[in-house]
């Protein structure tokens, strides 16, 4: 796939996956998240993620895309009316428990990070969704809208978003920041999904 991203973006983004690596296995390993990758996932095991994970995408779309709307464009990348169809299918509800993250006053750098683990989630998803349309029968037209992403442009909008990110935080030399923050919200989803019951 094309790229013009620049030297110090690749040694950048090689920085930030090492350094959030464990985080990310963490919340991999998080039994909310875990359970859906077993052979024998419930509609009520799906049901009960998406409906902790609409808090997350709520703080999101909320909070974050206008901090980081003059870079990314986040008109695109609203799934918020996604999960809503999806939990309405499945005939649940979102938790009432809000999401707040440990990522209070962010600024452009912060957003930025946070960014980074929400759209490697969308990535995440269709992984996820390749395991439960077998296993519940179920695909982008049928509860899982929010999982199919930006569907066969997911890979396209994925790298339109790492070059962004990777463009702003070298040129203004924000590296630590941005991985701080990307850190910080792998460590808080997993601590929400953790109270899940």
């Amino acid at each position: 796939m094309h790229t013009t991203m620049s030297s110090a973006g690749v040694v950048f983004l090689a920085d930030l996956r090492e350094k959030t690596g464990p985080m990310h296995k963490q919340l991999e390993s998080n039994p909310l998240s875990a359970a859906l990758m077993q052979p024998g996932v419930t509609h009520a095991q799906y049901a009960h993620y998406l409906s902790f994970f609409y808090p997350v995408i709520a703080y999101c779309e909320q909070t974050v895309f206008p901090l980081v709307q003059e870079f990314v464009n986040t008109g695109d990348r609203r799934k918020l009316h996604w999960l809503k169809q999806d939990l309405a299918s499945l005939q649940a509800s979102p938790v009432e428990k809000p999401f707040h993250p440990q990522t209070d006053g962010l600024n452009m750098a912060g957003a930025m990070g946070v960014m980074y683990v929400m759209e490697g989630a969308t990535l995440g998803g269709k992984v996820i969704l390749k395991h439960l349309g077998d296993k519940l029968g179920i695909d982008e037209h049928h509860s899982a809208r929010f999982l199919f992403g930006y569907g066969n442009d997911t890979g396209r909008q994925w790298t339109i978003f790492l070059e962004a990110f990777t463009a702003y935080v070298t040129e203004h030399r924000v590296e630590k920041a941005a991985i701080a923050a990307a850190q910080s919200m792998f460590a808080s989803i997993d601590r929400y999904f953790q109270g899940n019951r």
